[in-house]
Parts: C-alpha cells; sequence; structure tokens
C-alpha cells in the first residue's frame, strides 16, 4: 500500500546471522490483513560475535555466551547504539504522521531483545512489543528501566518459536511486574 493509508506501523529487527530482507515474507503475509500498517524491516549491522569466535555475523551487540542466560555480559555501546537506531525509526515514523501509540517494535532472537529494550528506553508509550524466541540482555537492568519507563503498561507477547521454549526462558525475567 502506498504511505498516505499507514495508519500504524511494525518495527521488525531480525536475529543474529540475518537481515531485514529475511522478513520480508511476514511483512507480505501480514499485510494482507492489515494493509494500514507499514512494516520497517532494518538490517543490523557486522558485528563481531564472541560466540562464534569472533566471527562478523549481522546483528545488534555482541553474544558472548550461548545459550543466553540472565547472567549474560552486557555488550552495552553496542546495544545502546543499536536502541539509538531503533528510537530514531520510531521518530521518524511519528514525524511522517504515524502516532507512536500506533507503533508497534517487534523482533526474533536478539532482535526481539533489542525491542524490548528500545521500548523500554523510548520516550513515547508504543503500541506493543512483540518477541519471538527471545531473550534479556542484562535482565536485571531490563526489567528496571520497564518498570521505569513509558512502556511499563504496553502490552507484551513473547512466543517461543514453535513452542519450543528454551530452558531459560522462564527465568530470563524479560517482562517484570509494573
Amino acid at each position: 500500500g502506498t504511505r498516505a493509508h499507514h495508519s500504524g506501523c511494525v518495527v521488525w529487527l531480525h536475529g543474529v546471522g540475518d537481515t531485514g530482507a529475511g522478513y520480508a515474507w511476514l511483512r507480505k503475509q501480514m499485510s494482507q490483513v492489515l494493509p494500514h500498517v507499514k512494516w520497517r524491516l532494518p538490517t543490523g549491522g557486522l558485528v563481531p560475535m564472541t560466540v562464534a569466535k569472533g566471527a562478523y555475523l549481522r546483528g545488534w551487540f555482541d553474544v558472548k555466551l550461548f545459550p543466553i542466560t540472565p547472567d549474560e555480559p552486557d555488550d552495552t555501546a553496542r546495544r545502546e547504539a543499536a536502541i539509538a537506531a531503533v528510537h530514531q525509526i520510531v521518530m521518524d515514523e511519528v514525524a511522517k504522521g504515524i502516532p507512536p501509540e500506533r507503533i508497534v517494535l517487534g523482533g526474533f532472537s536478539q532482535g526481539g531483545a533489542l525491542a524490548m529494550w528500545a521500548a523500554a528506553t523510548c520516550p513515547n508509550q508504543l503500541a506493543g512489543v512483540v518477541l519471538w524466541s527471545s531473550h534479556a540482555v542484562s535482565s536485571v537492568a531490563l526489567q528496571s528501566a520497564v518498570a521505569a519507563g513509558s512502556n511499563c503498561s504496553t502490552p507484551h507477547l513473547f512466543c517461543p518459536l514453535l513452542g519450543l521454549e528454551h530452558p531459560y526462558d522462564a527465568r530470563l525475567g524479560i517482562v517484570p511486574h509494573c
């Protein structure tokens, strides 16, 4: 559809090793039932991944351990830069006339973690946050940011991929009680 009829936006963030274009199928499928929703599919940069012996993979920040645990060391500088980039996308869409309360942040795996962090620190209340098979990064700090932020009461949907819940999912505490 054309920009003129978009009244909402989903910013979808890919996981490690993927690209925004890897989710064109999702945009295509969802646009058939939600033609008024614009989809933004940004691509992260090449990041040296400790878990992959320093290999450069597309992503948002370094992954040091796998499986992810609540004690995962945080790549704060890259995470903060990625959050700022997501906030800029939100501001761009608001400037184009889409109200922040009609913008959803979502992502798969690391992209979901970034979506949660970006929502937690976004000054605007958003429509929602969707996490597919995701995890928390620096979960104690994230819980504090969510509880203190504009999106504490924003709906959050956490979906383990294909029902294959990771053993750590329940302990990562992605969404605190506000």
